[in-house]
């Protein structure tokens, strides 16, 4: 994985890019609501969304997908809450193939977990 520096957005920067903006940057676009935007519910709603909207015809999207799992344990780690019973429907809808996307994900689950006291897994029942 090489590393890219992650840009704070502003709101109307965010949903630019939520709506006309390349897989490259909605595959950052999670990292960096988690990380710094300082509304936790328009954080988490633009995490799920990249969660559920992605198109899975494409790998980049899988690693979106990935990527708004991670952005949701940043904001988990921040705020110390989240919609865990939304995640758990999404997780349950949610297909990964990549074995570096799976263990990426099962790491933010880790943390999720860890700062909401809420075990979840990628097939949460």
């Amino acid at each position: 994985m090489k590393y890219k520096h992650i840009n704070e957005y502003n709101d109307e920067e965010i949903m630019n890019i939520l709506y006309y903006g390349s897989g490259s940057e909605l595959k950052i676009l999670p990292l960096s609501v988690g990380e710094f935007h300082s509304d936790y519910q328009f954080s988490q709603n633009v995490c799920f969304f990249l969660l559920e909207n992605s198109d899975e015809s494409e790998n980049i999207n899988e690693d979106i997908r990935a990527n708004a799992i991670l952005g949701l344990s940043y904001i988990a780690r921040r705020y110390n809450k989240l919609d865990v019973a939304k995640l758990k429907i999404l997780l349950r809808q949610q297909q990964f193939s990549s074995k570096e996307n799976v263990e990426r994900i099962e790491y933010a689950l880790e943390d999720i977990s860890l700062f909401l006291n809420e075990k979840l897994s990628i097939n949460t029942t």
